[in-house]
């Protein structure tokens, strides 16, 4: 039985280095490559036996699978990275919209709190404002009581009053 890995018996042992180039050029180059690498071989005196040949051929064959092998993985670890790399770009713009997104949301904050203030301002005013319209229009009432029992008791005629009460009420309302 041949092994993959040492030539077979009987036949011209070369050293390992040389024997691996003769195998990259057998995997890296064409047919002339092939050929050439195989040339020590035949011309190293002994006879090119086909053990020689089949275990040459075993050796290409395997090389030539690991090579296809590794290009494989090379070729899916590219497109791993080349997607990870994607994810990093796509994480780093979305981290810096959300940064961005963070300082607006912060001034905005800040404006919020600044208006919350003024509307509670204003709503205080609003209340005292109101508070204090309350208390004139209660004033107006207790004036506009005492006038009219000051002007039925200085009208004796209660027509006469009544047109008087109604110009003065007239007047009132036009200032309120």
């Amino acid at each position: 039985p041949l092994s993959p890995t040492a030539p077979p018996t009987g036949g011209a042992i070369v050293s390992s280095s040389s024997a691996t180039a003769r195998l990259e050029g057998m995997l890296l180059g064409g047919p002339a490559e092939r050929a050439a690498s195989l040339a020590p071989l035949a011309g190293s005196g002994a006879p090119r036996t086909a053990a020689h040949e089949a275990w040459a051929e075993a050796q290409l064959g395997q090389r030539t699978g690991q090579v296809a092998a590794l290009h494989a993985t090379v070729a899916e670890l590219e497109r791993g990275r080349d997607a990870l790399l994607a994810d990093v770009a796509e994480l780093t713009q979305r981290t810096e919209q959300l940064e961005a997104e963070a300082r607006c949301a912060a001034a905005v904050r800040a404006e919020h709190d600044a208006l919350m203030a003024r509307h509670a301002a204003a709503l205080e005013l609003i209340g005292e404002q109101e508070e204090e319209i309350d208390a004139l229009r209660a004033d107006i009432d207790d004036v506009k009581a005492e006038w009219r029992r000051q002007v039925e008791e200085w009208c004796p005629s209660s027509q006469q009053a009544a047109q008087y009460i109604q110009d003065v009420h007239h007047c009132l309302s036009l200032m309120a």
